[in-house]
C-alpha cells in the first residue's frame, strides 16, 4: 500500500463530493466584508461503507491503518458519476490535453464524436504530479475530434509528458479530514468519514 492508493470498493454505499472554497468566512451580514482566499477550491469527499462480510472488513482495516498511522493519501472518484452521461465511444488512453486556465477550459483531443454533458467529471495528472479533478459546467459537443469544456474548479497546469486524461472514473487525491477508529474483524459494521482533496 502507498500514498495515492485507490480507495477500496468493498461495501461502498455512497462516495460523493462537493466543492469547498478555501477561505475565511465573511465577518458581517452586509455583504461588504472581504473573504480571504487561502488557496484553490477543493473537493470534499464523503464516504459511507456498510461491511456485510468479514472479508470486506479485512480489505478496509489495513487501508484505514495506513491512512491514520502513516497519513497516506488516496485516490477516489464520484461513485455515481463513473463515466460521462452520454457515454463514450473512444478510449481514454489515447486522449490529448491542452489547458487554458485563464478561460477555465481544457481542450481534449482524440475524442471522435464524444461530447460532454453538464456534471461530467474530468481528471488528469498535474505538472507537480498530482491530480486535477474538474466538473463540466455545460453541455459541449465534439468538433473535429476535440471537445472544449469549461470546468470547475479552475484547471491546473498539466503533466509535461503523461497527463493521463480520464473521463471514466475521474480521480482526485485526498487525505482524511475526520478521525477513524480501528475496528475488529467482523461484519455488520458501518464506516463513515470525510476527506479533503490534495492539490499539487
Amino acid at each position: 500500500m502507498s500514498a495515492g492508493e485507490l480507495i477500496p470498493e468493498a461495501g461502498l454505499v455512497d462516495m460523493d463530493m462537493s466543492l469547498v472554497p478555501m477561505g475565511s468566512s465573511r465577518m458581517g451580514a452586509s455583504g461588504n466584508s472581504i473573504v480571504g482566499r487561502f488557496g484553490p477550491t477543493r473537493w470534499k469527499l464523503r464516504v459511507l461503507v456498510n461491511l456485510a462480510e468479514a472479508s470486506e472488513a479485512r480489505e478496509w482495516d489495513p487501508w484505514i491503518a495506513n491512512r491514520v498511522d502513516l497519513g497516506e493519501t488516496f485516490t477516489a472518484w464520484r461513485l455515481l458519476r463513473l463515466k460521462p452521461r452520454a457515454g463514450i465511444l473512444t478510449p481514454d488512453g489515447a486522449l490529448t490535453l491542452t489547458v487554458n486556465a485563464p478561460t477555465d477550459q481544457v481542450t481534449i483531443g482524440g475524442v471522435g464524436v464524444d461530447g460532454l454533458s453538464k456534471g461530467d467529471m474530468i481528471s488528469y495528472r498535474t505538472a507537480a504530479n498530482g491530480y486535477y479533478l474538474g466538473m463540466v459546467q455545460a453541455n459541449v459537443a465534439a468538433s473535429a475530434g476535440s471537445v472544449t469544456p469549461t470546468l470547475r474548479p479552475k484547471p491546473m497546469a498539466k503533466h509535461a509528458t503523461t497527463p493521463a486524461v480520464r473521463r471514466v472514473q475521474a480521480l482526485g487525491e485526498f487525505e482524511l479530514s475526520t478521525p477513524l477508529e480501528p475496528f475488529d474483524d467482523y461484519s455488520t459494521r458501518q464506516i463513515a468519514f470525510e476527506a479533503i482533496q490534495i492539490v499539487r
